[in-house]
């Protein structure tokens, strides 16, 4: 008698709408299948994705060629010479500060090339050429900056000759303050800026710089 209550008990718990136990026994092979359906399905995702990426990969690696390719000799030879200079420079200065430079020769070309066009100055969004191209950093070392990679930016002749000891915070500032200025003294301020880019940096005893 308490059995047959008990089943008829549980079947009102069905009926009612709560969930009854599930039968493993009946269940198992649907959720085999189920399973195993899923598990293909993320393979072939998983195998799809891989393909889109190695796709896009052969597609960056065929657009980079193709935009190398259209310099001519002579902006390849002046690039690849620069870009050598460039790096052995400041191999030298952070060797000279007890650093090193934690990324190669071909990071920094690929860094350089990728940011050489019409309106790619880091600070002003001039154009940056080839020939021309500075490799700034964004703090200076002399300011507490380093020269690791995330720390360098590739800007043109002008900015890179009038930013001096600021920071990229602070010659920002100061290129929004020069854009609301005439044309002819906003010229002269920058010229004076360059004129006087090798005066040396007066640091206080905490390191900071005078004045501040």
């Amino acid at each position: 008698m308490t059995s047959t209550i008990r089943r008829k008990h549980c079947v009102r718990k069905d009926i009612g709408g709560r969930s009854p136990l599930p039968n493993s026994r009946l269940l198992t092979p649907a959720k085999k299948i189920l399973q195993a359906r899923a598990r293909i399905n993320r393979q072939r995702f998983g195998i799809r994705c891989l393909l889109v990426l190695i796709v896009k990969s052969q597609e960056s690696a065929i657009r980079k060629k193709e935009a190398f390719m259209r310099l001519n000799e002579r902006q390849q030879a002046v690039f690849m010479q620069r870009t050598d200079t460039w790096y052995q420079r400041l191999k030298r200065r952070a060797q000279a500060a007890g650093q090193t430079l934690d990324y190669p020769l071909a990071d920094l070309r690929h860094y350089v090339f990728h940011n050489l066009g019409r309106h790619h100055c880091h600070y002003c969004c001039g154009p940056v050429d080839p020939g021309t191209f500075e490799i700034d950093a964004k703090i200076p070392p002399e300011r507490g900056g380093s020269f690791n990679f995330h720390n360098m930016a590739v800007v043109c002749k002008d900015c890179g000759q009038a930013k001096g000891w600021l920071d990229h915070f602070e010659y920002r500032e100061l290129i929004s303050l020069l854009r609301s200025w005439a044309p002819r003294i906003r010229r002269n301020f920058i010229a004076r800026l360059q004129a006087g880019r090798n005066i040396p940096l007066h640091l206080n005893h905490d390191g900071r710089v005078s004045g501040e």
